[in-house]
């Protein structure tokens, strides 16, 4: 189920999900274009997943819009930098899908993932 097939909805995120999302709260720096402008601001993010990425942000981003997020994972050697979709939007939370993430990308959120999984055992 990716954002192609399942369009932006302003409603509640479905209940089902395609990977497990785990609490992070780190800052994030998103880029995104507005009138042919490149805009940016930062948020933060209240969970992640290998797919996507929940963010508090009172800036007005439309569902669909394409942004850059760049963030450091707690204990990461380097930020990671990944494109992504607004594909829900609730209030001040936003539901981010990412576009093509890397392995290397995949590998590290899901690093941090599995060590926030194992803490909460």
């Amino acid at each position: 189920m990716s954002y192609a097939s399942n369009p932006p909805t302003s409603g509640p995120w479905p209940v089902q999900r395609r990977s497990v999302r785990v609490p992070v709260n780190v800052r994030v720096r998103l880029r995104y274009e507005r009138e042919r402008m490149q805009q940016q601001c930062h948020c933060r993010s209240y969970d992640i997943s290998e797919t996507g990425m929940g963010l508090m942000s009172p800036y007005e981003l439309e569902l669909g819009q394409m942004v850059e997020l760049e963030f450091a994972l707690p204990e990461s050697l380097e930020p990671l930098k990944l494109r992504a979709v607004i594909c829900s939007k609730v209030g001040f939370r936003l539901g981010c899908e990412f576009i093509s993430p890397t392995d290397r990308q995949k590998i590290e959120i899901a690093r941090y993932g599995n060590a926030q999984r194992t803490k909460s055992e």
